[in-house]
């Protein structure tokens, strides 16, 4: 895939998010390097989810998964898009305006099949705190194995559609398992080689 520009589908599973999609849609469609598509899977919504989506007409592509669960939702999303690198964010994230242009330069390297990051949280009490506390565990963990990383975090994260092809039938619906540490440690070789881009989220 070098040598040409890599297509970026945006993945954002939604269940009942009317006060938080339409400001997460924004930071999409405000990005310096535009998403080639935006999906948001509406995963059987029974607030206004749908209105707010509708209000985007053809710049959001809006799918419905009527099996409740973020592992639904997240593949529905995924085994949608067609671009070369499938980007999953979470329907409350606030996206730093450059996010996609890193996530483009990070793919240069053919070898990176999945990347991850950091979020800082906007919404709770101690929100400074609580994101470097996350931020700092993250950091030691990817440190203590070498930058051999068993979890990709859903809110910030991007693979390859081709890694994503090759782990999609072994995937667990286990619903006590956190379905990003599960596709972590479902590459190939055993576990995830994951780069942890600088830029975070806002969640």
């Amino acid at each position: 895939m070098t040598g040409k520009k890599l297509r970026v589908s945006v993945v954002v599973p939604a269940y009942n998010e009317e006060d938080t999609i339409g400001p997460c849609l924004d930071a999409i469609l405000g990005q310096t390097a535009a998403a080639d598509e935006i999906i948001v899977v509406d995963n059987d919504s029974t607030d206004g989810t749908a209105a707010v989506l509708r209000a985007y007409g053809d710049r959001v592509i809006s799918l419905h998964e009527p099996r409740r669960g973020v592992y639904y939702a997240r593949n529905t999303g995924l085994d949608a898009a067609s671009g070369d690198l499938v980007v999953r964010i979470d329907a409350d994230t606030r996206l730093p305006t450059r996010w996609i242009e890193q996530i483009h330069e990070l793919f240069i390297d053919p070898t990176v099949e999945a990347v991850t990051g950091p979020a800082r949280y906007y919404d709770i009490e101690l929100a400074g705190l609580v994101s470097r506390i996350d931020l700092l565990l993250r950091t030691a963990w990817a440190r203590s194995t070498r930058q051999r990383l068993d979890w990709i975090y859903g809110a910030n994260m991007a693979v390859r559609a081709s890694a994503w092809r090759g782990v999609r039938g072994s995937l667990c619906e286990d619903r006590h398992i956190h379905e990003d540490v599960d596709l972590g440690i479902r590459h190939p070789g055993g576990s995830a080689t994951a780069a942890a881009t600088s830029v975070p989220t806002c969640e």
